[in-house]
């Protein structure tokens, strides 16, 4: 495995459980873009990660990598939003809800990688505060000019810009996108009030989910690790067949 000495720091030790010397060639593939690039899997908690992407990480802006048009709100009507935001709210934040028996209503709720922030908004219906945070704020704000911001809802760009303790940390295909995912939940839980929960959803390894901005593809087993070497334990995991897609929640002790 010939890789650029600078792209061995950031990959040894393995970024999803700092295992030294785990890593091992798994297969030669392609980005959807038609990229060629190889997989890695570390042999201690079985993530895999993809040799394209975080080679941008010395050679492009990372940042740039994940900013995009897929969220563009476009023609989307106000009516169009706030029915998004109710399906969130029920079926997202209600199985959440469902499944914790949390009361929300005087918690804080905060989301990475927002988009156009259909959860937080309906998260700001339901908590005490909500925070909407993503490195492209334009889709977030388009849909909030139209339709109104809610007194109680924070938008930023990163953990450092909530000034309060968390509650529930939300990702929904967000975690693939964190080059470093451990030291970015051992961050993520010093914010975090004793009882949080993290409420995360990724896409599974499949072909159609290779881009340039997926740094790791988790299985049940490597969710599990990251999870637990976060100091996290772990409530559930699930997984959606149809779309080859893994959510967990985990909590804070």
């Amino acid at each position: 495995m010939n890789l650029p000495p600078s792209l061995l720091d950031v990959l040894q030790p393995c970024p999803c459980c700092r295992a030294e010397g785990s890593l091992a060639d798994f297969e030669q593939t392609r980005q959807i873009d038609g990229s060629p690039t190889r997989l890695l899997i570390c042999r201690a908690c079985l993530a895999l990660l993809d040799l394209e992407s975080y080679a941008d990480i010395d050679t492009g802006d990372p940042a740039a990598a994940q900013a995009g048009d897929y969220y563009e709100v476009g023609a989307l009507s106000a009516e169009e939003h706030l029915a998004s935001i109710a399906s969130a709210e029920e079926n997202i934040l209600g199985y959440l809800l469902r499944r914790t028996s949390l009361d929300p209503q005087p918690r804080v709720f905060c989301e990475i990688g927002t988009g156009r922030g259909y959860a937080a908004l309906a998260a700001a219906r339901r908590f005490k505060s909500a925070y909407a945070l993503d490195f492209d704020l334009r889709h977030i704000t388009a849909v909030g000019n139209q339709i109104g911001w809610p007194a109680n809802l924070h938008i930023g760009r990163a953990l450092q810009d909530v000034d309060v303790k968390i509650d529930v940390l939300m990702g929904w295909h967000a975690l693939e996108h964190i080059p470093q995912p451990l030291t970015f939940l051992e961050d993520a839980r010093s914010r975090m009030n004793p009882g949080g929960y993290l409420f995360f959803q990724v896409p599974l390894f499949r072909p159609a989910y290779l881009v340039k901005s997926h740094y790791v593809f988790y299985n049940e087993a490597a969710m599990r690790s990251l999870m637990t070497k976060a100091g996290m334990n772990v409530i559930e995991i699930g997984f959606d067949e149809v779309n080859g897609f893994l959510t967990v929640i985990a909590q804070n002790p």
